[in-house]
């Protein structure tokens, strides 16, 4: 080969390759274009729609509300990209997704009086199911993560997924989670449901759980003989310490026989973090830190559904406004402003504001769900003090972080005299044991009017 075809040959390959980065970075560009219109699509269907409010749920009567929610859960409206902030007390309608990311929680409540639990990291759609000569019940489509339903005497609540679907009536509870391989695992701990899986209708009974695949084919069928009776499966509460303790209550099995408890952070209890062996039917264990946890009762041949447990750090809301030693201008008709960071344990603050001697005088006291609070009230000028504490009926210790002192003003403080003229004679050094007569320096002939 001569050395002018090995330069036609680098200079062939330069410009394939040069032509293949072209097409590349199109491509890319299109994508990026594609992306960029879908978004202006769905904020413009977002400003068209009837309420006009960015972040609303779904248009329609409501299907549920979200009673409690802790940690960045989202949601998206049908026909919609934007995933938006779900705050206690928002309604939710029909087929509005959900999606709760790890270490979150979420609490819904159907408008029909069924309640749902969401495991952190789940994904779900909400709905509503008509049908002819029934009336009208609640559905949850889980797509990833797990469920507790708990229904009351007159409400229905039905929980899909892929080819399996639960049905409670009546007062029941039926927790439904799904592991990595879409296995649904369906466990009865209240009267009984119905599950449906591909064509089968199965009756199950209190303690009854399957594990069902991806196809609808039951792989397990067991029937739980061990009963847990505390804490409740869902059950929330504080952490107040470092050496904060749980106690787990079960019956049932054989009496006098080893029983294990297994404490983990998965529901198939493989990421154990407790575990002990006793004979009776109680344990107390103290628990690493905050988070979420399953829980379940092994003997030989016996064993018991699993639960989940919300254990919540305690952590106060912090104040932010009035700061202290702050000075806070309230004039007549005005309100006072509180502002605070929120608390990881709750949703719902006690304010409370202090004044009269010592600041030992109650001023207000009100419960409220924001990070935030307006008083209108007659506030005289002088020294208060104010504080928030986390509001959980569960653990009424939860105590306020501090107490701000702060000083509230009417009108605006005098400003401070100005020094207009500058231009004048220093005086004299003062030297130590001079005597200083009256009317020395002056002539006493003078005319003190200067005439």
């Amino acid at each position: 080969m001569t050395s002018g075809e090995a330069l036609r040959g680098v200079g062939e390959r330069y410009q394939r390759r040069f032509i293949q980065q072209e097409r590349i970075g199109l491509r890319n560009d299109l994508l990026v274009c594609l992306v960029a219109g879908l978004g202006a699509l769905g904020s413009l269907q977002l400003a068209l729609s009837p309420d006009g409010v960015r972040g609303a749920p779904g248009q329609g009567e409501a299907v549920a509300e979200v009673v409690r929610v802790l940690g960045g859960t989202r949601f998206r409206s049908p026909g919609t990209l934007d995933w938006q902030s779900l705050g206690t007390g928002a309604p939710l309608h029909h087929q509005d997704t959900i999606f709760v990311p790890e270490g979150a929680e979420l609490v819904l409540g159907f408008t029909d009086g069924s309640t749902a639990h969401v495991d952190a990291g789940s994904l779900l759609v909400v709905e509503r199911q008509d049908r002819e000569g029934e009336r009208t019940s609640s559905a949850v489509e889980l797509r990833r993560g797990g469920i507790l339903g708990q229904t009351a005497a007159t409400s229905t609540l039905e929980v899909r997924s892929g080819k399996t679907s639960t049905t409670l009536k009546g007062a029941s509870s039926v927790a439904l989670r799904l592991d990595p391989e879409k296995r649904a695992r369906v466990s009865v701990q209240g009267s009984g449901a119905q599950v449906r899986t591909g064509n089968d209708a199965l009756e199950l009974g209190a303690r009854d759980e399957l594990l069902v695949d991806g196809e609808g084919q039951v792989e397990q069928r067991l029937h739980h003989t061990i009963d847990l009776l505390a804490p409740d499966d869902g059950m929330r509460r504080l952490r107040l310490g470092e050496d904060d303790q749980q106690t787990f209550r079960w019956s049932g099995g054989a009496a006098g026989e080893r029983t294990e408890v297994i404490v983990a952070r998965d529901a198939d209890l493989q990421r154990i973090v407790r575990r002990r062996t006793t004979t009776g039917e109680t344990l107390t264990l103290e628990l690493p830190a905050s988070g979420i946890y399953f829980w379940g009762v092994r003997q030989a041949g016996a064993t018991s559904p699993v639960r989940r447990l919300v254990v919540v750090r305690d952590h106060p809301p912090k104040p932010i406004e009035p700061r202290a030693a702050a000075t806070v201008m309230v004039r007549e008709g005005e309100a006072l402003r509180f502002r605070w960071l929120p608390s990881a344990a709750t949703e719902l603050y006690r304010v409370r504001l202090l004044g009269g001697e010592a600041e030992a005088e109650l001023i207000f006291e009100e419960e409220v769900s924001k990070p935030r609070f307006a008083y209108r009230g007659d506030l005289p000028e002088g020294m208060y003090r104010w504080e928030v504490r986390a509001v959980d009926p569960d653990h009424p210790r939860a105590i306020p972080r501090r107490r701000p002192r702060f000083r509230i003003i009417n009108r605006a403080l005098p400003d401070a005299p100005e020094l207009l003229e500058t231009d004048f004679e220093p005086l004299a050094p003062y030297e130590e044991g001079a005597a200083i007569e009256a009317g020395a320096g002056l002539d006493p002939g003078a005319d003190p009017g200067g005439g």
